[in-house]
């Protein structure tokens, strides 16, 4: 396929984004209080995914969300189809494949530098991340032991996945804030959670030693009825987007 631009920074992903028409923008003023969120969330389950919020009341900063929330903007984000990107990101985890560091005398990050009292850690934005070497799998449980069953098969498929987390039809996978909820909401983290040390893993996981042995986890996060029933889901509300694009 023909690459795209090539991204090194948020500012360059969001030009790729903006070339390829994926990028929404939200010019009229937003609360941080719920409203950002619904709007985001909206998106997100609409298939609009980026979003852009230029003006968010009582904040200087822009504020960028759902930067990658399926497999197509992750194929964008790295510059593949989606056929392609499994095979690259294996070669990019893979050690021989490694780049070396340079050093350098300047940086960009050096426009911008606070200092002593000038520091505001409640003006930052700080973005949440992950990494390759979790799983989660949805399941139509039938029996109590089927997570587990499913974490093993998991560990066994891929080397590199070191934790597993199950989940009910309700979960929606490639949402880690709902994936988040049924870690929070549906494990009992003394009944729930099972360990399989000396495990094989990936020889670049930090938490592995220098063979790539570590400790696997494995979590079961789908809902229990014989223990509690907890009621209804508490979910974002769906906005009316005209309001906003």
């Amino acid at each position: 396929m023909e690459k795209t631009k090539h991204i090194h920074s948020l500012r360059t992903y969001l030009e790729v984004l903006e070339l390829a028409g994926q990028l929404t923008l939200v010019k009229k003023p937003v609360s941080l209080v719920h409203e950002l969120a619904d709007v985001a969330t909206t998106l997100a389950r609409k298939g609009g995914g980026r979003v852009l919020f230029e003006q968010v009341e009582n904040s200087g900063w822009p504020i960028f969300t759902n930067a990658i929330v399926n497999q197509n903007e992750a194929a964008l984000a790295l510059g593949y189809s989606l056929p392609e990107v499994i095979e690259r990101m294996g070669f990019a985890i893979d050690p021989k494949n490694g780049i070396s560091p340079s050093t350098s005398s300047t940086a960009v990050w050096k426009q911008n530098i606070l200092q002593d009292e000038a520091v505001d850690l409640d003006k930052l934005p700080i973005p949440p991340y992950t990494n390759g070497f979790a799983a989660v799998v949805q399941i139509q449980k039938s029996n109590p032991g089927e997570s587990k069953n499913v974490c093993m098969a998991a560990f066994t498929a891929h080397v590199n996945i070191k934790e597993v987390i199950v989940v009910d039809p309700d979960v929606n996978i490639y949402d880690p804030a709902d994936v988040l909820w049924a870690d929070i909401n549906r494990v009992d983290w003394s009944k729930d959670v099972f360990f399989v040390p000396g495990a094989q893993g990936h020889e670049m996981d930090p938490t592995s030693d220098a063979r790539g042995v570590h400790t696997k986890i494995g979590i079961d996060a789908t809902y229990k009825p014989e223990r509690r029933d907890y009621g209804e889901r508490i979910r974002y509300q769906e906005v009316d987007l005209s309001h906003y694009i």
